[in-house]
């Protein structure tokens, strides 16, 4: 939201024939990065365990100051993972 570009979909080749409302053009599926124009957008998260989840987002019209970054001299805690040591350096080290 903060860029106005919508990420594409990984992983998507093509709908089943079952799924027509992609097939006809009622549902699109982003397959390229895309301007995304102002208001709402949906996600939608289906697990392989069953749990599936839905939110709704609107942009939050206010503006960083100090480019987002913190005006005092509190301590913050960063949660980084990897899937290896060296990843978490190289997350670290950027």
């Amino acid at each position: 939201m903060e860029t106005g570009i919508l990420a594409p979909v990984i992983h998507f080749n093509s709908p089943r024939k079952e799924l027509s409302a992609i097939i006809e053009g009622r549902i699109k599926i982003n397959t390229e990065p895309t301007e995304w124009q102002v208001g709402y957008v949906a996600i939608n998260s289906f697990g392989f365990g069953g749990g599936n989840s839905h939110i709704l987002l609107k942009p939050n019209p206010k503006q960083k100051i100090n480019n987002g970054a913190p005006n005092d001299d509190l301590p913050r805690l960063v949660a980084v993972s990897g899937c290896t040591e060296e990843a978490v350096r190289i997350i670290l080290d950027d």
